[in-house]
């Protein structure tokens, strides 16, 4: 059995060389077992692996040095690096596979495109220098995810993926996943990141959570009004702040019970509810907004084909549920009123569902 053999295939297009590394199946390809030697560096060239890659403990740089360059990492078999390095200009590694790393993800330059695929970190293994300028992203979707165990941890980032996790229970294996497409509710968006967090023990951890992002998945979203929002069943909820920062980039929520999908946004959207048989349900801005101190009533217009149920929640600036009412809503317009009199200052979501979908406003009480 051959145990190491590179094929390298070098194509001409356009006056500029596309360069691959190739392992051929049934080939092996390993590097050296002593720590921090760069032994592989790929400057304008892709690594197609279909067969054995070993990277033992060295470090793998990708490095472009020109822009016709498409550097890429692919092939059959799921390449393990220990230190993976990208140093890209600023243009893109593509993922055509998924890939593991046991020791380190490091940005230099440039991003690490999923591109519907995985990027793996085993238990300690952590992203190095992601800023807005060099990380992963994903508008074609995949995800990078790490698994640790978590006892009463304290400010703990996982992977340094952007979770920033507090609770003083025993979460055990947590998992927690981060893509880059952004979800929609109730016709509105949120930032171009998304986290599943999933715990062993998930329940009454009385949790403070913080999310973190970089100013380019802001995703047309207004950064100064970001709340953390939660997937509850087939429907995304906001659940307030407890505290941001803008120049930081995070937003955090304090006294979260359990974990599931979670991502930032706010509520800036045209509300349209969308029913069976193609029918849908309009609703009108919450007039006064903003609303004042002394204003005891707010009210906001609905245009519906048909009667029906309307359930509506208010969610407080902390993000609890305050007021819960539901509306029986007749075939045509006519206005829904909310008593306000007896609200604290701050940033209020009211929350609209229906039997088939929901949707989201929000008011300023003053």
């Amino acid at each position: 059995m051959k145990q190491i053999i590179i094929g390298l295939a070098i194509f001409f297009m356009h006056s500029s060389a596309y360069c691959q590394l190739f392992i051929g199946s049934g080939s092996t390809l390993a590097l050296s077992s002593n720590p921090g030697i760069p032994s592989l560096t790929l400057q304008d060239a892709s690594l197609i692996n279909n067969g054995t890659f070993v990277a033992g403990l060295s470090d793998v740089y990708f490095q472009q040095s020109s822009v016709m360059a498409n550097q890429s990492i692919g092939g059959s078999s799921v390449p393990s690096f220990d230190y993976i390095i990208i140093d890209m200009n600023d243009q893109a590694l593509v993922l055509d596979t998924d890939i593991e790393v046991s020791g380190r993800v490091v940005f230099q330059s440039g991003d690490c495109d999923l591109n519907g695929q995985t990027t793996t970190l085993t238990d300690g293994v952590d992203i190095g220098n992601e800023n807005n300028n060099s990380s992963f992203v994903g508008p074609n979707g995949g995800e990078v995810v790490t698994t640790v165990t978590l006892n009463g941890p304290s400010s703990e980032n996982p992977g340094n993926i952007g979770a920033t996790i507090t609770s003083s229970k025993n979460l055990g294996e947590v998992t927690v996943r981060r893509t880059h497409v952004p979800v929609s509710s109730g016709g509105g968006q949120g930032i171009n990141r998304k986290y599943t967090i999933t715990a062993a023990n998930n329940a009454d951890l009385d949790a403070t959570l913080r999310l973190s992002y970089f100013d380019k998945e802001l995703n047309g979203t207004t950064e100064n009004s970001l709340s953390l929002w939660r997937k509850e069943g087939n429907a995304w909820y906001g659940k307030g702040f407890s505290d941001r920062d803008a120049t930081g980039n995070w937003v955090e929520q304090t006294g979260i019970d359990a974990f599931s999908e979670w991502t930032l946004g706010n509520v800036i959207f045209t509300p349209v509810i969308d029913l069976d048989q193609g029918q849908s349900l309009t609703i009108g801005d919450l007039f006064p907004n903003p609303s004042g101190s002394s204003t005891s009533l707010v009210q906001f217009q609905v245009n519906s084909p048909r009667d029906l149920d309307l359930h509506v929640r208010v969610i407080d600036p902390l993000g609890r549920i305050i007021h819960q009412q539901v509306q029986h809503v007749l075939a045509g317009d006519q206005y829904v009123p909310l008593q306000t009199l007896d609200w604290s200052p701050g940033m209020y979501v009211i929350q609209l569902q229906t039997a088939d979908e929901s949707a989201q406003l929000t008011l300023h009480k003053l």
